[in-house]
């Protein structure tokens, strides 16, 4: 299983994590240093083990996610 932030404007990859929570410690910490709206065009997608992606939050509802995974 991979985690990857994409950037949708640009269609770039930001990166690749073994753990979602890796992840989404990188979208909050890019709206910390950014600005809230910073994560308006990232992306979280999940690639499973036979190459399929899903993907699993976007904007600010990616923000939303991160802070309640990450509140634990």
């Amino acid at each position: 299983m991979l985690y990857e932030i994409w950037e949708a404007g640009s269609g770039n990859r930001v990166g690749a994590w073994a753990s979602v929570d890796a992840a989404l410690t990188l979208v909050l910490r890019s709206v910390e240093q950014h600005g809230p709206h910073y994560a308006d065009s990232l992306m979280l997608a999940r690639e499973d083990d036979e190459g399929d992606t899903e993907v699993l939050a976007e904007g600010q509802e990616l923000v939303k996610m991160a802070r309640q995974a990450l509140a634990a």
